[in-house]
């Protein structure tokens, strides 16, 4: 006698397991598809954004994550508008070192504008691991894409990056200012003595630069220069060296 009635055949443990994986792939593929549909709604708000205070988009992709919001928010650094601009680079920065790899890859972009918010979105995550794309950068045939890689180098204080500073800084004035402020912020012997030589250039705003960053690392040669400098021809350097050195003796 049959233990069951035909049409009601019970599966086996495989058929049961096969069917259970089968329901959890599907399951999780329509999940996939609709966080992409809604990554797409979110990015289309971004793109149309109007207000510094509609962050509720950003929220969203935030909390999402992800490569495909990574991906997404890197598309948007190309957008026209400012504002939506700003949210992809929050987006980017929030998310962290996820985000380095997808920036430093629009390092290569024919885009001099993305470039530029690539180099500048890199520094605000402040992630050593980008020193070597952003050496390369120095490079750039467009010198702001140039002086930002330079400035991001200091931002990220990236002590084996200072011969590559070193070499670049005498490209124009704009270089210069921007190799002088990340001197000033990673210091050391090398940085000290490129920054004495940048107060010998004729430039006022070079020569400033380098005041301000010799005035922020307080050692005995920086004191010797800025003494010197505040005889300088410009008005604007002098007192700024005269300042220096005076809160350098108050907080001895």
């Amino acid at each position: 006698m049959l233990n069951q009635e035909v049409g009601n055949v019970v599966p086996n443990e495989g058929e049961a397991n096969v069917s259970a994986d089968s329901e959890t792939a599907n399951r999780e593929a329509s999940n996939e598809s609709e966080t992409r549909a809604r990554i797409a709604e979110l990015v289309e708000q971004l793109k149309h954004r109007n207000s510094n205070d509609d962050c509720g988009a950003i929220e969203t992709l935030v909390s999402i994550g992800g490569i495909d919001v990574i991906e997404a928010a890197t598309a948007l650094l190309a957008a026209e508008n400012v504002l939506t601009r700003t949210a992809a680079c929050e987006i980017l920065c929030r998310i962290g070192s996820d985000s380095v790899v997808p920036l430093e890859r629009l390092l290569e972009d024919q885009n001099k504008d993305v470039r530029k918010f690539a180099v500048d979105t890199l520094a605000l995550i402040g992630n050593q691991s980008s020193e070597n794309a952003l050496m390369e950068a120095l490079a750039d045939h467009d010198i702001n894409v140039a002086s930002a890689a330079a400035e991001a180098l200091g931002d990220i204080k990236s002590d084996h990056c200072v011969d590559k500073l070193i070499g670049a800084m005498n490209l124009n004035v704009l270089m210069q200012c921007s190799v002088a402020k990340s001197l000033g912020q990673i210091g050391g012997e090398a940085a000290v003595e490129a920054l004495i030589r940048l107060t010998k250039e004729r430039n006022p705003m070079v020569v400033f630069s380098a005041v301000n960053s010799l005035s922020k690392l307080q050692c005995d040669a920086s004191s010797a220069v800025l003494e010197e400098l505040t005889q300088h021809d410009n008005d604007v350097v002098a007192q700024y060296a005269s300042d220096a050195l005076r809160k350098a003796d108050a907080s001895v």
